[in-house]
């Protein structure tokens, strides 16, 4: 996506026109709203709406619901809490993404909001594939997943909390060369260039887990979820 500005409409145009053409199925699904056509999926595609998701995440209590044509996001409230430092309160809840137009698969992830200031990490559930494609599952398949992981992390949050109170432990420095290389592919070379100019000798791994998680904050939907996501690998390091 990231390419197309560099690209002609008549360009864009033709090379979606050879991937429809590849497409070895007599018939698909068109998804639309409002009159638009959002994907093209086929037969086999499984759908799980994000009304379904919002509703069985209800019970947890939403915090946050966010949508754009990719994927939908949803936070929920932080019914877990503890101290990653004396003084800093934090809260675990549930991230789920879901896309009805197939852009994204269906995944869990625990929720990590740092109280002071809003910050938010992505955090996989440990030992556990935590996500599912929505192609070649039987009826309900989905649902049933979605059910399973949420209480898989439910059970999983004090390992969460335990691994973060250990990042004031780690130097940053050691961290840096591997982050920097994901924030590229992420947002350029012209936007990561300076990403890390807070940063200092002294700091430490719960350092750049607050930067990256601070600077998420300033980016669309999508560019969020992925720096948010790379905050949560540092606390499995």
């Amino acid at each position: 996506m990231n390419q197309l500005y560099r690209l002609s409409n008549e360009t864009v145009i033709s090379i979606c026109n050879d991937y429809l053409m590849n497409i070895n199925r007599k018939y698909v699904d068109v998804t639309l709203e409002k009159g638009e056509a959002l994907t093209i999926t086929s037969p086999d595609y499984n759908e799980i709406t994000d009304l379904e998701v919002i509703q069985k995440c209800t019970y947890l209590g939403v915090r946050t619901v966010s949508r754009n044509d990719f994927m939908l996001r949803i936070t929920t409230e932080e019914k877990f809490k503890f101290e990653a430092v004396k003084g800093d309160k934090c809260g675990i809840g549930l991230n789920v993404i879901n896309s009805e137009t197939g852009f994204r698969t269906l995944s869990v992830a625990h929720f990590v909001m740092r109280y002071t200031c809003s910050n938010g990490a992505i955090v996989r559930i440990v030992n556990d594939a935590n996500d599912r494609v929505h192609y070649g599952h039987k009826e309900y398949e989905l649902q049933a997943f979605l059910a399973e992981q949420i209480e898989l992390a439910l059970l999983s949050r004090q390992q969460v909390a335990d691994s973060i109170k250990y990042l004031p432990n780690e130097p940053a420095a050691e961290f840096i060369n591997s982050v920097y290389k994901r924030i590229e592919s992420y947002l350029g070379k012209n936007e990561s260039k300076n990403f890390f100019d807070e940063l200092n000798e002294k700091s430490t791994l719960y350092d750049l887990f607050n930067l990256v998680t601070n600077k998420a904050k300033n980016y669309d939907l999508g560019k969020r979820v992925l720096l948010e996501n790379l905050a949560g690998d540092l606390i499995l390091n």
